[in-house]
C-alpha cells in the first residue's frame, strides 16, 4: 500500500445534536455542584445530548477505521494497539460554520447522523462535505442500515487497496446488556468467531463473565496463531491440537477499561439516592467504557457507583499529607482501608479482572492506584500501569473521548521544555535549581533529546516561552501548586500569577505535560483542577500530584522518568510506551524512598562498601535482580536492604528506623491523566501501518 494514503483509512462519524447557542461562556471554575446545574446529573451531563446517545452507540458498531474491513494476518492483529472510533459531536447552532471549520480538515466526514428535525440542513452540509456515506436520521438507524454501511465502507477501502483480502461480515446491532460485547467484535470478525461467540453470549444473557472469557480467548488465540506461523512445520492435526492446548495454558492478559462513577461527598446532593447514577449519565459512562475498550481490543468492566466512604477516606488521607507531620503508618493503613473498600465494592470478579489486566484505563474521579488490594503489600499503581480520565464534567469527558486522538511517537527523539516558575527569592528555589541542572545535563547528554530551560515570572512569559517552542513534545512546569479547599479548585503559581489553564487564555501546551508542583490534582474533595483543564490546552498526557511533594524528590523522579524513556529509545528494556516507563519509575522507586527516609540511611547508602560500589549501586546492579515481585516491591526492598545492613553492621539502626518511622510512598501519589499509554517509545506509527500491509 502507498504509505501516503494511510490517512484514507481513517473514518469519521459526525453526530449532530439539537442545542441552543450558549448566552455566556462556560465557566469551569465553580464550586456549584453539577447536580444543581443539570437536574440529577451528578457528573454534569448536559441533557441536550440525550437524544443522540442512540446515534453514538450505532457508530460504535461501525468499523473503527479501514483496517477493520481487511482480512489481517495474526501478526498484524498482535501488533494492533490504539484503534479508536472517531465520533465528532456537533451542536446544531454551529452547522452554518462547519464548512469553514478546521475540524473538517482534520476529520474528513464519512457519515453524518442527526436528530430528525435537522434533516434538510444536515443533508446540505453532507453534500458540501462530500461524506461518502451521506446523511441519515436517528429514527432510520437499523441493523439493515448497519450492514449496508459496512459494505459501503468495505467498498471504499477496496478503492484504496484492491490487492488485499477483505472480510465478509454481517454485524449485529446490539442493545441493552449486549452492547458490552462490542469491544470483542472486531477481533472476533478477524478470526471468524463473531457468529459463534455472539450465539454463545446470547445463551449466557451477555453476562460480564462470559464476555470477559471470550475477550481473553480471542487474545490468547491470536498469540497462539502467531506462534504457529513462526513454526509452520506442524501438520494440520498437530496445529489444531496445539492451538487448543496453548490457548488454555497461555491465557493472555488484556487491556482493561474500568468505569467507576461517583463523586466526592460535597457534590452528592441530598435529594438524590446514594449509589445511584441518573439513567442517561449511566448510558454515557457505559459509552466511554465501550469506546475505549473497543479502541484497545480490550475488556470493559462496569465498576458501578463508588460508595461515599472511599472518597471520605481519600479526603482524610490527602488532608493528612498536607500537614507538617506525616505518619507513614497512617498513610499505609489508609491505603489498605481504601483497598478493602474497593475490593468489597468490585467483588471477586472485579479483583480477578484487575489482576489479569495488562493495562488499566480508569474512567473515574477516584485515584484507584492508591488502593492496596487484598493479597498485595503495594498500591495498585506499583503493580499495573494506570491512566485516568475524569468523569466530571461528563459532557466534556464524552466530547474529548469520542474523536480520534491517536498515538504520539517519540522513538526517534523528542524535545523537552522546562519552565522554572519558582521566583528567584523562593525558599526552595536553590534545591529546584540544583535538581533541574542535573536534569538538563542528563538530557543534553543524549543525542536524541533537545532541551530548553527558561525562568518564567508570569503567565505572559509562559505563553511567550511556549510560543517559541511549538515543536516541543514535553513540557515540565516547576512551580508551587495552589489548592483552595473552600473554593474547591487547584491551580499553579506561575511566578506571581495564579493560573488554572481556564478556557479564556490562549496558551497551547505540548502533548505531554509534567507538573512538578504540589497537590495540583487532589481528588478527595472533588476539586476542579489545572490537570483536568490542561487537556483543553492540547495536552494528551499529564502527570500531576494528589498531595504536597518534596521539590528535590519530585525533580529526581522526573529525571528517572527521562532516563527510562531514553533507555527505551536506545532499545534497552521492554518499555514500549510512556505508561510502561512510568510504571518502572514507581515500581523501582521504593529503594530511593526508603533510603531518603533518614539522614543516616542516606549516609550509609552512599558509602563505597562493596568493592567500590555503594549500597544503592550494589542493590540495583546485583542484590535486587530477580528478587523484586510486583505487588511486594516495598516488602522485598526492605528485606534485601536489611540483609545488606546486617553485612555492614547497620542492621540495628536500620530495623529500628523502619519499625518506628516506616516509609512514605511519595511516588504513589502521582497520577497520569489522559493517554500516556499512547505515547509510543519504540515503534513509529507510519512504519507500523506499512508493516500491516506488507504482511
Amino acid at each position: 500500500m502507498d504509505i501516503s494514503r494511510v490517512n484514507d483509512l481513517y473514518l469519521n462519524y459526525y453526530v449532530i445534536f439539537n442545542a441552543e447557542k450558549p448566552t455566556e461562556d462556560y465557566i469551569p471554575i465553580t464550586d456549584q455542584p453539577f447536580s444543581t446545574m443539570y437536574d440529577g446529573a451528578i457528573h454534569g451531563f448536559d441533557p441536550e445530548l440525550n437524544n443522540v446517545l442512540p446515534a453514538i452507540k450505532y457508530c460504535l458498531h461501525l468499523p473503527r477505521n479501514g483496517l477493520d474491513t481487511f482480512d489481517l494476518q495474526p501478526k498484524v492483529l498482535e501488533k494492533g494497539y490504539e484503534v479508536p472510533h472517531s465520533i465528532i459531536l456537533i451542536p446544531s447552532y454551529s452547522l452554518s460554520e462547519i464548512i469553514e471549520s478546521k475540524v473538517l480538515v482534520n476529520y474528513p466526514p464519512t457519515l453524518f447522523i442527526s436528530e430528525d428535525n435537522f434533516t434538510e440542513t444536515a443533508e446540505k452540509i453532507t453534500l458540501e462535505c462530500k461524506a461518502p456515506l451521506g446523511h441519515v436520521k436517528i429514527s432510520d438507524l437499523s441493523e439493515e442500515m448497519l450492514q449496508n454501511h459496512w459494505k459501503a465502507i468495505t467498498q471504499l477501502m477496496n478503492t484504496i487497496n484492491s490487492e488485499d483480502e477483505f472480510l465478509i461480515t454481517k454485524p449485529k446491532l446490539l442493545s441493552g446488556e449486549a452492547i458490552s460485547a462490542i469491544p470483542l467484535s472486531f477481533n472476533a470478525n478477524q478470526l471468524d468467531w463473531y457468529e459463534g461467540i455472539l450465539e454463545s453470549l446470547r445463551n449466557y444473557d451477555f453476562i460480564n463473565k462470559a464476555i470477559y472469557y471470550y475477550t481473553i480467548q480471542l487474545h490468547s488465540r491470536i498469540k497462539v496463531l502467531v506462534h504457529l506461523e513462526d513454526h509452520n512445520n506442524y501438520s494440520p492435526t498437530e496445529k489444531e491440537l496445539l492451538e487448543q492446548d496453548e490457548i488454555q495454558r497461555n491465557l493472555a492478559q488484556v487491556p482493561t477499561v474500568i468505569t467507576l462513577s461517583g463523586t466526592a461527598n460535597r457534590h452528592r446532593p441530598r435529594n438524590i439516592e446514594d449509589n445511584v447514577l441518573e439513567r442517561n449519565e449511566k448510558d454515557v459512562v457505559d459509552i466511554l467504557g465501550i469506546h475505549r475498550a473497543a479502541a484497545r481490543n480490550g475488556y470493559w468492566f462496569d465498576g458501578g457507583y463508588l460508595p461515599k466512604g472511599i472518597f471520605i477516606e481519600l479526603n482524610q488521607l490527602e488532608t493528612h499529607c498536607k500537614g507538617r507531620k506525616i505518619s507513614n503508618k497512617y498513610v499505609w493503613s489508609s491505603m489498605k482501608r481504601i483497598g478493602r473498600i474497593l475490593a468489597s465494592h468490585v467483588g471477586e470478579e472485579g479483583l480477578t479482572i484487575i489482576d489479569r489486566a495488562s493495562h488499566i484505563t480508569a474512567f473515574t474521579d477516584f485515584p484507584v492506584g492508591l488502593a492496596i488490594l487484598p493479597g498485595y503489600d503495594d498500591p495498585l499503581c506499583c503493580i499495573k500501569p494506570i491512566s485516568y480520565r475524569s468523569l466530571t464534567p461528563l459532557t466534556r469527558a464524552l466530547q474529548m473521548e469520542l474523536p480520534r486522538v491517536g498515538e504520539l511517537y517519540i522513538g526517534k527523539g523528542f524535545k523537552v521544555v522546562i519552565a522554572e516558575c519558582l521566583l528567584p527569592d523562593d525558599g526552595i528555589r536553590k534545591a529546584s535549581d540544583s535538581a533541574w541542572k542535573m536534569a538538563v545535563e542528563m538530557l543534553n547528554s543524549n543525542k536524541n533529546v533537545n532541551v530548553s530551560y527558561s525562568e518564567i515570572k508570569d503567565v505572559e512569559e509562559l505563553k511567550t516561552f511556549l510560543g517559541a517552542n511549538t515543536d516541543a513534545d514535553i513540557l515540565v512546569i516547576s512551580a508551587h501548586g495552589y489548592y483552595d479547599d473552600k473554593k474547591n479548585v487547584a491551580g499553579l503559581w506561575i511566578g506571581d500569577d495564579l493560573w488554572f489553564a481556564a478556557d479564556d487564555d490562549e496558551i497551547i501546551v505540548p502533548p505531554i505535560v509534567i507538573l512538578s508542583a504540589c497537590h495540583v490534582s487532589p481528588r478527595g474533595g472533588g476539586a476542579v483542577t489545572v490537570t483536568d483543564l490542561l487537556h483543553r490546552k492540547g495536552a494528551k498526557a499529564i502527570l500531576g500530584t494528589l498531595i504536597p511533594v518534596n521539590v528535590f524528590s519530585n525533580a529526581i523522579l522526573t529525571i528517572r522518568l527521562f532516563v527510562y524513556i531514553c533507555e527505551a529509545l536506545s532499545g534497552r528494556g521492554k518499555m514500549r510506551t510512556l505508561n510502561d516507563a512510568w510504571r518502572m519509575v514507581v515500581a523501582s522507586n521504593a529503594v530511593h524512598e526508603i533510603i531518603s527516609s533518614s539522614r543516616n540511611f542516606k549516609k550509609w547508602a552512599q558509602g563505597k562498601t562493596y568493592g567500590g560500589h555503594s549500597i544503592i549501586e550494589e542493590f540495583g546492579l546485583v542484590r535486587s535482580t530477580g528478587r523484586l515481585r510486583y505487588g511486594f516491591v516495598y516488602t522485598d526492598t526492605i528485606s534485601i536492604l536489611e540483609e545488606m545492613a546486617k553485612e555492614t553492621g547497620f542492621q540495628k539502626e536500620f530495623k529500628s528506623s523502619i519499625a518506628s518511622q516506616g516509609v512514605f510512598p511519595e511516588s504513589c501519589f502521582y497520577v497520569w491523566s489522559g493517554t500516556p499509554e499512547n505515547v509510543i517509545l519504540t515503534e513509529p506509527i507510519l512504519e507500523e501501518f506499512q508493516k500491516r500491509f506488507d504482511s
